[in-house]
C-alpha cells in the first residue's frame, strides 16, 4: 500500500497560450510499518487476554463451584483464606465481618485479628488489638470507622489506618452495630446503646428467656427508624425492639431449658422452628433483615415490619418458597457452621464469616434490592479489572486508528478529485 504526494502547477505563456508544468509525484510505501503495528498490537490483545485469565482462573480458587452444585439461590462470587499465602496470615475462624463505605471488608480473625480487604479480596490493613481477651463483632459507621467488641469486657474504635480512637468498658460485649451517631450493643445479659464517646442511652435485660431476657445475644441491628433487632442467640429467635427497649415482635422457638436435654442440638425435635442458633444480622438492599444461622448452615431473611419469615416472588401473583438460602459444605458456596454476615448494597452482595470454613464468603442472593448498576460495579470489583482498562483501551485505540485511516483516504481522494477538476 503506497501513499502518493502530487503537485499540478498551471502557467500562462508569454501568448497568453496556458499549459500545465508537473509532475512531482512521492511514493511514500509504509505497508511494512502499519504491518509490524498491526502484529505488534495483535500480540499485545491476545497477551492481555492470556494474563487476564491466568488471574481470574487464580482468582476463583480452586474449589470455585459449578452452579449445578450450589444451593437453591446462592450465586458464589469469591473467597477469602487470607491476607497471603503464608499459614501465618489465613483467616481462624472469623467469627464476624462488616463493609465501610468504599466497600472495604473487615473481618474478626483468631479473636485477635482485624483484617482488612479490598472487594476484589485482596489484603488493605491489618490491626492487631493489644491487650483483649476474645474479639467478637464488628461494625463500621458512616466515615469508615471501625468499632469491635471484645468479649472481655472492651468497645474500641479505630480509624481505617488502624489508628485507636476510643475505647469503653461494656460487660460482656459480643455483638455490635453503628448507625446515626448511635452505637448499640448486644452483651450477654442485655442490649445498650450508646452516643460515639460511650455514654449509655438506653439499656435494658438480664439473662433468661423471659420477654426482657436474653441469653448470649450474637447480632443487632439498628433500623433508621431507631428500631432494635436483635439475634438473641441461645433463646432461638429473633426479636425487634423500641428504642426505649418495649418489644415489637418475636420469632423463633425458645427451648423449655426445665426439660432434660434441651439444649442437645442433635436431637431434631430441638432443631424444629425458623432458627437454631441465630447469630449475625444485616440489612439487604430491600431493608430486609438478613440472619446468618450457624447450625442451619442457611441464611434467612426476614420482613423488618413482622418478622415473618420473607418468601419469593411466586407465580401467577402467588407467594414463592420461603427465603431460606445454604447448606453444609466445605466448597466454595457451603457453609460449616457461619456467625457474621454483612451486605454491600453498592455491588448487592453479601459477605459471609465462614467461621469452621475458615474463610470469608461473598455471595448474591435473589431479590434482595440490588440495582443492574451494583451487579456491574460488583463484578467489576475483582483482580481482572485490572486489565480490563488497559483491553479497552487498546480496543479503543485501533478503532481510532482505523476511523483516522478512513478519514485521510477521504481526505485524499477528496482532495485528488478537486485538483483534477
Amino acid at each position: 500500500m503506497t501513499d502518493e504526494i502530487s503537485n499540478t502547477s498551471e502557467l500562462e505563456g508569454e501568448s497568453g497560450d496556458r499549459y500545465y508544468t508537473e509532475t512531482v509525484v512521492e511514493v511514500v510505501d509504509n505497508r511494512r510499518q502499519r504491518v509490524v503495528l498491526i502484529i505488534i498490537l495483535v500480540i499485545a490483545l491476545l497477551a492481555l487476554l492470556a494474563l487476564a485469565f491466568m488471574v481470574f482462573r487464580l482468582n476463583r480458587g480452586t474449589n470455585a463451584p459449578n452452579k449445578q452444585s450450589m444451593p437453591k439461590g446462592i450465586s458464589w462470587v469469591r473467597s477469602i483464606y487470607g491476607w497471603s499465602n503464608s499459614p501465618a496470615d489465613a483467616l481462624s475462624a472469623p467469627t464476624d465481618v462488616a463493609v465501610g463505605p468504599s466497600g472495604t471488608i473487615w473481618v474478626v480473625s483468631g479473636h485477635d485479628t482485624i483484617a482488612g480487604f479490598n472487594p476484589d479480596g485482596t489484603a488493605r490493613q491489618i490491626i492487631k488489638p493489644k491487650g483483649v481477651a476474645s474479639l467478637e463483632g464488628i461494625a463500621v459507621d458512616e466515615k469508615g470507622n471501625l468499632f469491635v467488641t471484645d468479649f472481655g469486657g472492651q468497645v474500641f474504635e479505630y480509624s481505617p489506618k488502624g489508628k485507636q480512637l476510643d475505647q469503653w468498658r461494656v460487660q460482656l460485649p459480643n455483638e455490635i452495630d453503628v448507625r446515626d451517631g448511635k452505637i448499640a450493643v448486644a452483651a450477654a445479659n442485655g442490649v445498650a446503646v450508646f452516643t460515639p464517646d460511650g455514654k449509655i442511652i438506653a439499656k435494658w435485660g438480664s439473662r433468661g428467656t423471659g420477654n426482657d431476657q436474653f441469653d448470649l445475644p450474637h447480632g443487632i441491628l439498628l433500623g433508621d427508624d431507631g428500631t432494635i433487632f436483635v439475634s438473641d442467640t441461645q433463646n432461638r429467635r429473633v426479636r425487634a425492639f423500641t428504642p426505649q427497649g418495649r418489644l415489637m415482635w418475636s420469632t423463633g422457638i425458645t427451648p423449655d431449658r426445665t426439660k432434660q436435654g434441651a439444649g442437645d442440638f442433635r436431637n431434631p425435635k430441638n432443631m424444629a422452628g425458623p432458627f437454631s442458633l441465630p447469630a449475625g444480622m444485616a440489612f439487604d438492599g430491600k431493608g430486609r433483615i438478613a440472619v446468618v444461622d450457624p447450625f442451619k448452615f442457611r441464611i434467612a431473611l426476614l420482613d423488618p415490619k413482622s418478622g415473618k419469615i420473607a418468601r419469593e416472588p411466586g407465580k401467577n401473583g402467588k407467594q414463592g418458597r420461603q427465603a431460606f438460602y445454604g447448606d453444609f459444605g466445605q466448597t466454595d458456596g457451603m457453609f460449616a457452621y457461619p456467625t457474621g454476615v454483612a451486605y454491600d448494597k453498592t455491588r448487592d452482595w453479601f459477605v459471609v464469616a465462614d467461621t469452621a470454613n475458615d474463610r470469608v464468603q461473598i455471595i448474591r442472593l435473589p431479590y434482595t434490592g440490588g440495582s443492574v448498576t451494583s451487579k456491574a460495579i460488583g463484578a467489576f470489583s475483582t483482580p481482572c479489572c485490572v486489565f480490563c482498562a488497559p483491553l479497552l483501551l487498546l480496543l479503543v485505540l485501533l478503532v481510532l486508528a482505523v476511523l483516522r485511516r478512513r478519514a485521510q483516504r477521504e481526505a485524499e481522494a477528496q482532495s485528488g478529485e478537486e485538483t483534477n477538476a
